[in-house]
């Protein structure tokens, strides 16, 4: 509680965290809402497809009868760990139990000193959008390497930054993947904190489903990249069109998918990296590309929050509705944002009719 205390930006919600205006109308495309026949936006205003609706029926059957705690269950979360494991009902039910025991036992992630310590070395960070919204994790191995307290937290610092961007930056049924940046600079292979980063990336893969959208590993060195090609042999082919690596720090692949004035200098952008890392940047500048948009219009946006008018925000955006609906009344359009995107499908999971 004291810590807790102390450094209160570690849970706050700073305006800054709130999206460019842009971001109400902007409308993912099919390539953004599927990726190699695998789905990437579950939530919001997506329709199923008459597949998966057939599949999401069959689980809620293959389930009803178990003792997986339901409630907890929404139809977002099933299909994601249905498409993770290639809709085999089995294998996800079993995903799912651990799951809720590993969400039992591991979250919320509390503040301790090793945990400030961890975030406040620059071996991760959140800094940015890409060109459809996704907030970007930087992370940088050499500011662990020869830290034992960074490297031991090393776990629960990467859970609370990706909880954190799960809650405050994540936009439902619009932008609910991240960009992960892997910057390998001054690091060989043998001098990788190889079982923490493998603990690591286990337990993001079991428990943030459909959650990648893009990896990038900078400045690898020519032997991690020939593993790589070696490793990618046995690996599907969605999974190996999401992660790139490059001998350099600013491949001009990056600058396809992110806006200069969302990354950082040292990899081809416009911007200084902060003084602090904590809490995140994300700059309220430019995120389209050439001038690409996808957006709908301002009158497709007004028709849609008519019909939305009654929704309730997020719990964890409701201070900023409430601010826009009294205190900061027009200087917070961010509010029917919110509204619209309530739509979340959170109620108990029994099937989709």
């Amino acid at each position: 509680i004291k810590y807790a205390i102390e450094h209160d930006m570690y849970y706050r919600m700073p305006e800054e965290f709130i999206p460019p205006e842009s971001v109400f109308r902007f409308q993912p495309g099919a390539d953004v809402v599927f990726r190699g026949g695998d789905r990437m936006i579950f939530e919001g205003e997506q329709k199923y497809t008459v597949a998966e609706t057939k599949k999401l029926n069959e689980f809620d059957t293959y389930i009803k009868d178990s003792q997986l705690v339901c409630e907890e269950l929404t139809v977002p979360m099933a299909l994601r760990f249905l498409y993770a494991r290639k809709f085999n009902y089995s294998e996800t039910f079993i995903d799912l139990k651990h799951y809720y025991y590993w969400k039992k036992t591991a979250l919320p992630v509390p503040i301790t000193p090793s945990l400030i310590i961890s975030l406040e070395s620059g071996f991760l960070r959140l800094f940015g959008r890409d060109k459809y919204y996704r907030p970007i994790f930087i992370v940088s191995p050499l500011k662990a390497l020869g830290n034992n307290a960074v490297i031991e937290s090393m776990e629960n610092a990467c859970l609370f930054a990706v909880e954190h961007a799960i809650h405050y930056t994540i936009i439902p049924g619009k932008a609910e993947n991240w960009v992960i940046i892997i910057d390998l600079k001054g690091c060989g292979l043998m001098s990788l904190p190889i079982k923490a980063l493998q603990k690591l990336i286990s337990c993001l893969q079991n428990n943030y489903k459909a959650r990648l959208a893009k990896m990038f590993v900078l400045n690898a060195s020519l032997l991690i990249r020939i593993i790589w090609r070696i490793a990618q042999s046995f690996m599907d082919e969605n999974t190996q069109s999401k992660i790139m690596l490059f001998e350099s720090g600013n491949p001009p692949e990056l600058l396809e998918l992110v806006n200069k004035s969302q990354l950082l200098k040292e990899y081809g952008g416009d911007c200084d990296v902060p003084a602090k890392v904590w809490p995140p940047g994300y700059p309220r500048s430019e995120i389209a590309i050439n001038g690409e948009h996808y957006h709908i219009s301002e009158e497709e946006l007004k028709e849609q929050l008519k019909k939305d008018d009654n929704r309730m925000p997020p719990p964890h955006l409701a201070e900023f509705a409430r601010a826009a609906s009294k205190e900061k009344k027009g200087k917070f359009p961010h509010k029917t944002y919110f509204l619209r995107n309530r739509n979340e499908r959170r109620d108990s999971f029994n099937g989709i009719k």
